[in-house]
């Protein structure tokens, strides 16, 4: 009777051997959804595939058994009968819902890969519970787009259920004396440890991490490593940050980076303050900036923005500190970038006491107010925006037109742009406003009376790219006839990239290029800024270009300086860090620099220069920038001690 019991025992351990092989396969083909959907944003050779796809069944055997761990200690639970059919049940639906759940978040990814270039992490959960007002008018819009992820979840359901049908056909059997009870125990235990081990992905003194997956693939490629599941479960509940001690002391510190920022003029020109964000804007978008290789030679898609630049401060290598609106809200106008993957607004910290723009106007006399035609409460903005003491936020509640709601996010670009021309001519002193635009965001809707009007780009955005560019054509239309324009110093910078089409914007460094620029009507303020620059130097820009006659905090640096050493932009990108320079971009991971490469001919990084002599300069002094940045921020917000008035 033992040895039929051992021989069921050890039947059973192969049965599920060959499922947890299967679920594998599975997982496997769930994560390159993402390669499948979107192969036109990587570039990489079938070798490179196949290696990014083996590479990266460690990480899918991670999630597989965070998955089944539940599972596999209810099966192998020792019993007397090996498994009665409400015990089987119980263990189908246990196996069925713990799988699905893991590989939703693949599916999805597959979809929203090209909204953000990374895979989901803990942070977008908690950014879409912060938006639930908003999902309720978007979910058909998501499932009509997006129809293809519904197809391919019940595609997976249907395989699951087939697949987890096939391994419950085996029979039962009784466990039956001390003998029987000890073996079942033992492969109990072994099974418990084998499951502890490959979810922390071996031996290693330290689980694996997405920082693992840099060892396989680099930034831009590591989504094809990583699954969204294991992406989720490394950074769940991690939004705090690590203290840093590169330096023993400010002085040495201050050598490479420093925080306070004092441009005092002779005259403090009080001028009023017009900061346009938009929506998904790229550089892209601007046929000027892309003369030998435009989106379209027949179509400007935004030539009003193509016009101004020419009347302006263009800052021409500028880029974004994020890939999400919730995190450049924060850079333009509280100069804090987010670093360590969490935004500002959703991580501990939002309740630091950080100055903003609108806090540091505030005592010279300014009125600020936060306009955004979105409902309120999108993506907590109204909550920053009081946090940063603006007087007001403006939102889809405060507009007076209900029926020019487009349907999806809030009040068209034109209908609202010209309401806020007029409410700015209300104001008796000296004001900020801050306009965040929303219509070229997807679903990319434009008014009907456009739809033959605007041209159609080789993506869905570039119409209402279009339609955002003309809104903003009339708004200065509007705003010119007005007695403030003419005292008024106006900023446009974009809350972040869109999808690309052009090869150089799929890149690392592309992927975060935006325009920036400061318009002053009266004044003869044109030319071009040919440096790094990045949102987090908009605040300080604006300070030193009117003068601020007072010592302020700011991670970021003016455009105006002309002593101003720090000309880099850093992000957090598939969580590494990653600095752009002049012509380079070089990626810490564990703090240690690990790439680097020159992207003014090397879009990609094919060729890894990190230890090439040339080199070894450039890549030192941004080694030290990156420690005294790093150790600045984190200690900053960890600390709170930033003074207001030093």
């Amino acid at each position: 009777m033992n040895k039929k019991i051992i021989k069921s025992q050890l039947s059973l351990l192969m049965r599920v051997f060959v499922l947890m092989a299967i679920l594998l396969f599975i997982y496997s083909l769930a994560r390159i959804l993402i390669f499948i959907f979107n192969y036109n944003l990587f570039d990489i050779t079938y070798s490179q595939f196949f290696y990014y796809y083996f590479t990266g069944l460690r990480f899918d055997l991670s999630s597989l058994c965070f998955a089944n761990f539940l599972f596999l200690l209810l099966f192998f639970l020792p019993q007397k009968f090996f498994h009665k059919q409400y015990y089987k049940k119980i263990l189908f639906t246990t196996a069925f819902v713990f799988n699905i759940v893991i590989l939703i978040p693949s599916i999805i990814d597959a979809f929203y890969y090209p909204f953000v270039f990374r895979r989901t992490s803990y942070d977008t959960l908690l950014m879409l519970v912060k938006m639930k007002s908003e999902m309720k008018n978007l979910w058909l819009d998501f499932i009509v787009d997006f129809w293809e992820a519904i197809v391919l979840f019940i595609v997976f359901c249907v395989i699951l259920i087939l697949v987890l049908k096939k391994f419950f056909k085996y029979k039962t059997f009784e466990n039956r004396g001390v003998k029987s009870y000890l073996q079942s125990s033992a492969i109990f235990i072994l099974v418990l440890f084998c499951s502890f081990i490959l979810m922390r992905g071996g031996f290693e003194r330290r689980p694996i991490s997405l920082v693992t997956a840099a060892k396989y693939a680099p930034t831009n490629h590591s989504p094809i490593v990583l699954n969204s599941a294991f992406s989720i479960i490394r950074t769940w509940n991690k939004i705090g940050l690590e203290r840093k001690t590169f330096f023993e002391n400010e002085n040495e510190l201050n050598k490479y980076f420093q925080g306070y920022k004092s441009y005092e003029k002779e005259k403090f020109n009080k001028k009023n303050i017009v900061i346009i964000i938009l929506e998904s804007f790229s550089c892209e978008h601007l046929s000027s900036l892309n003369p030998e290789n435009p989106l379209d030679k027949n179509k400007n898609f935004a030539p009003f923005l193509d016009f101004l630049i020419y009347e302006s401060y263009f800052c021409s290598n500028a880029f974004a500190n994020g890939k999400r609106s919730i995190e450049g809200i924060p850079a333009i106008l509280s100069s804090v970038p987010t670093l360590k993957g969490t935004p500002f607004i959703l991580s501990p910290y939002i309740n630091n006491n950080i100055p903003s723009i609108a806090s540091l106007l505030k005592e010279e006399g300014y009125y600020s107010v936060f306009y955004h035609g979105g409902h309120n409460g999108t993506m907590n903005f109204d909550a920053y925006a009081e946090l940063a003491k603006f007087d007001k936020y403006s939102g889809r509640d405060e507009y007076p037109y209900p029926e020019h709601f487009d349907g999806h996010w809030g009040i068209r670009d034109e209908e609202y742009l010209q309401f806020i021309a007029e409410e700015l001519s209300k104001n008796e002193q000296a004001f900020i406003a801050t306009i965040f635009t929303l219509s070229s965001h997807h679903p990319y809707t434009v008014p009907e009376k456009y739809e033959n009007v605007l041209p159609d780009g080789p993506l869905e955005i570039h119409k209402s790219i279009a339609y955002a560019d003309l809104a903003l054509k009339k708004f200065f239309e509007t705003a010119s006839t007005k007695e403030w324009y003419n005292n008024t110093l106006f900023v446009i910078c974009a809350d972040h990239s869109s999808e690309p089409w052009l090869d150089y914007y799929k890149s690392p460094a592309g992927l975060f290029s935006i325009p920036i620029l400061f318009y002053d009507p009266a004044n003869n303020l044109k030319g071009e800024y040919k440096k790094t620059c990045q949102q987090i130097d908009v605040m300080p820009s604006i300070l030193d270009y009117i003068g601020y006659p007072h010592k302020f905090f700011s991670f970021g640096s003016s455009v105006f300086d002309s002593l101003n050493t720090n000309n880099t932009a850093v992000s957090f990108f598939n969580d590494n860090y990653q600095i752009i320079s002049d012509s380079t971009v070089i990626v810490f991971s564990n703090d240690k620099p690990t790439k680097l490469w020159n992207y003014k001919n090397d879009y990609h990084g094919n060729i890894n220069l990190i230890d090439d002599e040339n080199y070894q300069k450039k890549k030192n002094d941004l080694n030290l920038f990156y420690q005294a940045f790093i150790q600045c921020y984190n200690n900053t917000l960890i600390d709170n001690n930033i003074k207001i008035n030093p």
